[in-house]
């Protein structure tokens, strides 16, 4: 045994492999969080481009086109370019219109050579909060927000 070294890790070096993972974890884990948090304001942030894009495109061509909002298969349904096209939102939740609000069925949506001409809000959830988008339609914009339930229960 005289001359021969024992090998292993010293105490040292076990603590500061340690610190350097938990600090990999304490910044990787609550980002990977937002990230699952935010399917309902992806799909939001989609929602209002398609808005404008629909809208836009009804100024611009005059072509009379209708949304339709299903809110059983969570899609929805317009016309462009002379072909029917869907898109699917797993996290839509209820449409409000100026009529009412639609929470099953179908949301037809008109959209005139004007555009859409009444103000819109459309709901998406899921377990972590959700998100609204409302459609302006003097402004033709639509703006997303988000809403979180961890931040109500904070409150």
């Amino acid at each position: 045994m005289i001359g021969r070294r024992i090998k292993g890790f010293t105490f040292l070096e076990l603590m500061i492999v340690l610190f350097v993972v938990s600090l990999f974890c304490a910044i990787v884990f609550p980002k990977f969080n937002n990230f699952l948090a935010s399917s309902a304001v992806s799909q939001a942030r989609k929602m209002a481009d398609l808005l404008v894009y629909v809208n836009d495109k009804a100024l611009m061509s005059k072509d009379e086109n209708v949304l339709a909002v299903d809110l059983e298969n969570k899609t929805v349904g317009f016309r462009d370019a002379g072909r029917d096209k869907s898109m699917v939102f797993s996290r839509l939740n209820k449409v409000s219109v100026l009529n009412g609000e639609v929470k099953s069925g179908t949301a037809f949506i008109a959209v005139s050579q004007w555009g859409i001409q009444q103000p819109l809000k459309i709901y998406f959830a899921d377990h972590n909060g959700g998100a609204t988008v409302e459609f302006n339609p003097l402004s033709a914009r639509a703006v997303v927000m988000e809403e979180m339930t961890q931040m109500k229960e904070k409150q």
